[in-house]
Parts: C-alpha cells; structure tokens; sequence
C-alpha cells in the first residue's frame, strides 16, 4: 500500500508536469494557464452541483429510514472529484469530469461495493453494528480469521453459536 501511494504521489505529478509542458508548447503558455483557470472554476461549480444533488438523496434516504450507503459513496467521489479538477493538470481534470458524470460514479460504486463484499467475505474487514443500528466497517487486521468474522456478522442477537455465547451483529448485504 505505500508502495502504491509513493508512486501515486511522485508518478502522477510527473505526468501532470510532462502533459501541461507538451499542452504549452501546442497552443502556448497563456491559453494552458486559462484552460487550467478555467478547468478548476468549471469543476469546482459542477462538484458543488453534484455534491448538493447527492447531499439532499442522502437526507431523503436518511428520512425514509434507510442506510444511504450507495449515496454516501457516491458523495465521497464526489469530493475526490473535486479535489482533481481544483489541483492543476490536465490528467486529474479528466478523472475529476470522469467522476462528475453519475454513470461512470454508478460503476464505481457499484465496483467498491464488490470490493467490500468480498473484504467481508474473506475476513480482510468486518461490520457491526451498534445499538442504535448504526454500522460500521473496517479492516479487521492480520489476526481475525473469517470464521471470526462470520460470527462477529452473521449472529441476529437471540441466535447462539456453537460456543453458547449470544450474537451481537446482524446480516449485512453488501
């Protein structure tokens, strides 16, 4: 994971830099300058839209008693695009416009919903959920096993597992 985030943090600044040199020697300094300033208004506009948009299905959600998690997802990219189109480049103005759109926002969710299921799944994460009926997610870490979480899940509070002790989770669909 460091690895990935050391080449994220130098690798991607260094093609931001070698895109916006090429950029201005095509159509000049002072056009890329304004198409930067111009990017980073623009964005910055549209992930206020969307934000406020997915800000109010989230409350409509929360309302109606339901858990907005596919909103609260899509409202995390959402300020990840906003993060992009704000910095300076050309590369993060397109995966910033790129998580605007809801579409390719829907396919991602859908993809990190995967990811979770399966981090449940194979014991790498775990969800409970507190009194209020509030859930929480996290990385379980290298010394829970499955079955550890498949307990800690899977048991509604009146169920019993074979060791006698009462459940405290409920199931979760992801």
């Amino acid at each position: 994971m460091l690895l990935r985030l050391l080449l994220l943090f130098t690798l991607v600044p260094i093609g931001e830099l070698m895109v916006l040199i090429e950029l201005g020697e095509a159509i000049g300094l002072g056009p890329t300058l304004l198409l930067i300033f111009v990017t980073g208004i623009v964005g910055a506009a549209l992930a206020r839209r969307e934000g406020t948009r997915t800000w109010l299905q989230v409350q409509q959600e929360l309302s109606r008693g339901e858990l907005p998690a596919d909103s609260l997802l899509h409202g995390l990219m959402v300020l990840v695009a906003g993060a992009f189109l704000v910095t300076p480049g050309v590369l993060t103005d397109v995966a910033g416009f790129l998580l605007l759109f809801r579409p390719v926002r829907a396919k991602l969710v859908e993809r990190v919903r995967g990811w979770l299921r399966r981090q449940v799944r194979q014991g790498n994460a775990r969800v409970q959920f507190g009194e209020s009926g509030s859930a929480w997610f996290w990385s379980s870490g290298a010394g829970s096993t499955a079955r550890d979480m498949h307990r800690d899940v899977q048991l509604d509070e009146d169920d019993e597992d074979e060791s006698g002790t009462e459940g405290r989770g409920r199931v979760i669909e992801m």
